[in-house]
C-alpha cells in the first residue's frame, strides 16, 4: 500500500474499511506516507485500531498531509487516551480535516469531552459524526457549552439523551 501511494500520487481517496489495518507498524507507515501523497479522503473504519495505532496515524497526519476526510468509525478499541492525540491534531495548525467520523467507537461523554477540547481552536472541521457512542444529556451539555465551526453534527443512535438535552444543544446553535 505504501509503495502504491508514492507511485499513485494522483490518488485522492483510500478506503481500507475492515481491512485489519490495526497493526501499529502498518498504521504508522501509512500515516507517515500521507505527507507525500494527494490523499484527501482516508477511510479506516472497522480496523481494530487502538490508542497506539491512532497516535501513529495522528503523528503522520500532523506532518502536513492533505487529508480532509477521516473515517475512524467502528474502532472501539480507541479510548480517551487515544482521543487525546486526535484532539491534538484538531488543535494543530496543520489540521485540514473537514469531516471526522467517530461513529460506533463507544467514546461516551468522556471521549466527547476530549474531542471537544480539540475543536476549541479548530477552524477547518465542518462535519462531525458521533453516532452510536453512548452520549447522553451530559455530553449534549458539553457540546452546547463549547463553540466550534461545525456545520453538521450527527448524533444518530445515541438513545441515552432526552428532549431536555436536545433543547440545550438546539439553543446553543441558534
Amino acid at each position: 500500500i505504501i509503495s502504491s501511494l508514492s507511485v499513485q500520487s494522483q490518488l485522492e481517496g483510500l478506503k481500507l474499511c475492515g481491512s485489519n489495518v490495526g497493526g501499529v507498524g502498518c498504521l504508522a507507515l501509512l500515516g507517515l506516507a500521507l505527507k507525500d501523497t494527494n490523499v484527501k479522503k482516508l477511510h479506516l473504519c472497522h480496523n481494530d485500531i487502538d490508542d497506539k495505532g491512532l497516535r501513529a496515524l495522528v503523528k503522520g497526519l500532523k506532518k502536513g498531509s492533505s487529508v480532509d476526510t477521516l473515517v475512524l468509525g467502528g474502532n472501539a478499541s480507541v479510548t480517551t487516551e487515544g482521543l487525546k492525540s486526535l484532539s491534538s491534531l484538531l488543535q494543530s495548525d496543520n489540521c485540514c480535516l473537514e469531516l471526522l467520523d467517530l461513529g460506533d467507537m463507544n467514546i461516551g461523554n468522556d471521549g466527547l469531552d476530549v474531542v471537544m477540547d480539540g475543536l476549541a481552536t479548530n477552524k477547518s472541521l465542518k462535519l462531525l459524526s458521533l453516532s452510536g457512542n453512548s452520549i447522553d444529556d451530559t455530553g449534549l451539555d458539553a457540546l452546547a457549552s463549547r463553540r466550534s465551526n461545525l456545520e453538521s453534527l450527527s448524533l444518530s443512535e445515541n438513545s441515552a439523551f432526552t428532549a431536555a438535552g436536545l433543547r440545550s444543544l438546539s439553543n446553543a446553535f441558534q
